[in-house]
């Protein structure tokens, strides 16, 4: 068995992070047309791994329907709203009852201080403190992307990001705008930036700090 490691749930959403064991194996038995088709497009093994195992998340652990895709390649459940994301053996995935809903989870790598000029604005120039708030940072832009879920939003244009305020919990939160002229909204996000990993997802209720 993999190791789980997180389960965080808001009153309307569930969020699930799973770290990929080595000598794990996952049947794509209970995936969809859709899913089958995208599984044999994937030659890499890790990436065959990492697909299986989001879509063992999504299906047995929170419980979603039949996955399918629109036209931007947004997923979709015949039961829920969803989102999932991978980043070296790490899976993350979030169900939502109520709304559409992002997640992003990332490994950290120096390389993303070589690209922080491609997704952030001088206005947020906190998250270059370090490879861990630009790792927050573009998983921030990048869960808020999947909320979209269209392609004519720029993390650098479109995607602003707020200071983080760190909840008595030990998480983050987030308040960010999308402002592409088609798409002007105001979401709160949720952050975990833990040892290996930084998770983002929402959007969540308002709560106190």
């Amino acid at each position: 068995m993999p190791l789980l490691t997180e389960i965080k749930q808001e009153p309307y959403l569930s969020v699930v992070v799973w770290r990929i064991a080595d000598t794990e194996v996952f049947s794509p038995d209970l995936l969809s047309s859709d899913d089958l088709k995208m599984l044999g497009e994937i030659t890499s093994p890790l990436k065959k791994s990492q697909f299986l195992a989001s879509r063992h998340v999504l299906i047995n652990l929170l419980n979603c329907g039949s996955i399918s895709y629109n036209s931007n390649g947004k997923p979709f459940a015949t039961n829920k709203h969803i989102s999932n994301s991978h980043s070296g053996n790490f899976i993350a995935a979030i169900g939502s009852d109520e709304g559409s809903v992002g997640v992003d989870i990332q490994v950290y790598t120096s390389k993303i201080e070589k690209i922080k000029s491609r997704f952030l604005s001088e206005a947020e120039d906190f998250y270059s403190q370090s490879v861990k708030t630009l790792t927050l940072a573009w998983s921030l832009k990048e869960s808020l992307y999947k909320i979209r879920g269209t392609p004519e939003i720029f993390f650098k244009e479109h995607i602003r990001l707020g200071v983080p305020q760190k909840t008595a919990k030990g998480e983050y939160l987030v308040n960010c705008e999308v402002l592409h002229k088609k798409y002007k909204t105001t979401y709160l996000m949720k952050a975990l930036v833990e040892n290996d990993y930084c998770l983002a997802f929402g959007p969540v209720p308002a709560v106190e700090l």
